[in-house]
C-alpha cells in the first residue's frame, strides 16, 4: 500500500487525507508501462531488421546455394539444348538428305506443351521466374528428344529398306 496523500482545506484550515481519482492514477502507473511496451516493440522490431537469427541466415544460406544450383543446371540444358539443334542439323540436312527424305517440319519440331495448368504449383516463391523458366526448357529439351528420337527411328527403318535393297541387288549388273 502506498503513503497516504493529503491536501488543504482552507475552509477547515486542516489537512484531509485525498484519494486521487481512477483517471489520474490511470495515468500516474499506466503511462510508464505503456511507454515501457512500445519502447520494448521499437527496439525488437529495429533489432529484426537489423539481426538475422540463425535458422534465417541459414535459410538466406540455402536459398542461395538453390539459385546457384539452378544456374548451373540451366548452362547445362543450355548445352544439351545446342547439341540437341546439332542433331537437329544432321538429322534434317545430312541424314534425311541421303535417304531422300522430307526434312522435319519446323511446326512438329517446336511443338508445345500443354496448357498454363500445368507450372501453376511453381507461383507464388521469389524466384518463381527462374523456376518457371527451367522447368519449360526441360520440358521442351523432354519434347524435342521424344521427336528427334522419333525422327531417327524412321531414319532407321529406311536405312533397313535401303540395306535390303542393296542386299538383294546382284552384285555383277547383268547385261542386257
Amino acid at each position: 500500500m502506498g503513503k497516504q496523500q493529503f491536501h488543504f482545506n482552507p475552509v477547515t484550515h486542516r489537512f484531509e487525507s485525498f484519494k486521487p481519482g481512477l483517471g489520474k492514477r490511470l495515468i500516474r502507473y499506466g503511462l510508464p508501462l505503456l511507454l515501457a511496451v512500445v519502447l520494448s516493440f521499437g527496439i525488437r522490431y529495429s533489432l529484426g531488421r537489423h539481426l538475422n537469427n540463425p535458422k534465417e541466415n541459414n535459410l538466406l544460406v540455402e536459398k542461395e546455394i538453390l539459385v546457384d544450383q539452378y544456374l548451373t543446371v540451366e548452362k547445362r540444358i543450355l548445352e544439351l539444348e545446342a547439341s540437341l539443334k546439332e542433331l537437329q542439323h544432321w538429322d534434317d540436312n545430312i541424314y534425311r538428305a541421303y535417304y531422300e527424305m522430307e526434312p522435319l517440319a519446323a511446326s512438329l519440331r517446336n511443338a508445345g506443351l500443354g496448357g498454363s495448368e500445368q507450372y501453376s504449383n511453381l507461383q507464388g516463391y521469389t524466384s518463381t521466374d527462374l523456376m518457371l523458366g527451367l522447368t519449360q526448357r526441360v520440358d521442351m529439351a523432354g519434347v524435342g528428344l521424344d521427336i528427334q528420337s522419333s525422327s531417327f527411328n524412321a531414319l532407321l527403318t529406311k536405312a533397313d529398306y535401303h540395306k535390303q535393297l542393296i542386299d538383294h541387288k546382284p552384285s555383277i549388273q547383268p547385261i542386257s
